[in-house]
């Protein structure tokens, strides 16, 4: 498959990378700025052995993206734990469909309509009109790269360009935004935790999602030769299937693109040596954390009170009292 934007790719071929020589996707980046390029390596041949949680999401993606409920494959039991549940499991899964209990069944209906509920309907709109699982390929300086993007269309409202000015005089700051014609990338992420978008934000972006953010728009952009925007759309399994809508300012994403030219540069080169290290071969160093030499220095002081009023304390009753005001006498 050459460079370009693709349409009507299965998961699976595209899973298998369909780029001849192999490519480098988003997760496996990831996973090089995370851990090392040893762990990417061990990402980019893993099989990930499917859960309840995993077949609930694809089952989700299906009916949200494609409306295609022919994937389920409906089991009438209340849990896997009969013989005759575990056959319709395991025949479902050889046929490539997506076997969920009636429970489940029912809580992925739920999901879609709590999606579409939620969805702000401009969004909506430019969701349902967006073309769905498109893959894109390119070459990066000589390294091949995939994505593959859950909805993929225009909007004349994208970023184009950003910039911060400060007045000498004032101090103060000045930030120009331009926004025109450009595309809309729109990644679907189901969980069975929290879609709060505070903890997605501060924490659950980095570095997966924010590194397939950068990595995703870099892609577009070198096919395309136009600036996309990109949209992270958190649905939670569980009621009340709440949605959080999260995206990347201009310093969050000029970090993570720093991320990802960082695992493009090193899998290049990877690549080109074959060689794929873990963690540096060097001593690491253990230092105590701030907390640590503070709860000790509370344990001194605490053992060194009760020495001063005749209190003998063993090291557990000291860690004990340091974690509470003294009570002696």
């Amino acid at each position: 498959m050459t460079p370009g934007i693709h349409y009507g790719v299965d998961w699976d071929t595209y899973n298998a990378d369909p780029v001849p020589g192999g490519s480098l996707r988003a997760s496996v980046a990831a996973t090089l700025i995370e851990a090392s390029p040893l762990h990417a390596l061990h990402a980019d041949n893993a099989l990930r052995e499917a859960t309840t949680a995993m077949d609930i999401g694809t089952a989700a993606h299906a009916l949200i993206l494609e409306g295609d409920e022919s994937v389920l494959v409906e089991v009438p039991a209340d849990d896997w734990r009969t013989n005759a549940a575990k056959e319709a499991r395991d025949e479902a899964r050889a046929a490539g469909k997506v076997p969920l209990l009636t429970k489940d069944v029912v809580a992925v209906h739920a999901m879609v309509d709590a999606f579409w509920q939620q969805l702000p309907p401009a969004m909506a709109g430019q969701f349902r009109d967006a073309k769905k699982e498109v893959t894109v390929i390119w070459d990066d300086a000589g390294l091949m790269c995939r994505g593959r993007f859950d909805a993929y269309g225009i909007s004349e409202h994208v970023l184009l360009s950003y910039s911060e000015h400060y007045d000498d005089d004032t101090g103060g700051k000045h930030e120009i935004a331009e926004h025109g014609h450009g595309g809309i990338i729109y990644d679907l992420k189901t969980t069975a935790g929290t879609a709060r978008p505070e903890v997605w934000a501060k924490s659950r972006m980095w570095p997966g999602p924010a590194v397939q953010a950068a990595f995703y728009t870099r892609g577009a952009k070198a096919v395309t030769g136009i600036e996309h925007d990109y949209r992270l759309l958190v649905l939670e399994q569980n009621p009340p299937h709440a949605l959080a809508i999260v995206g990347l300012d201009p310093h969050a994403m000029s970090y993570a693109q720093q991320q990802a030219d960082v695992a493009i540069s090193v899998w290049r080169e990877c690549r080109a040596t074959g060689r794929y290290p873990g963690y540096d071969p060097v001593v690491h160093w253990a230092a105590p954390p701030p907390w640590a030499v503070r709860t000790w220095e509370e344990m001194k002081l605490a053992s060194k009170a009760a020495r001063e009023q005749g209190v003998t304390m063993t090291t557990l009753q000291a860690a004990m009292a340091a974690q509470r005001p003294l009570e002696w006498g």
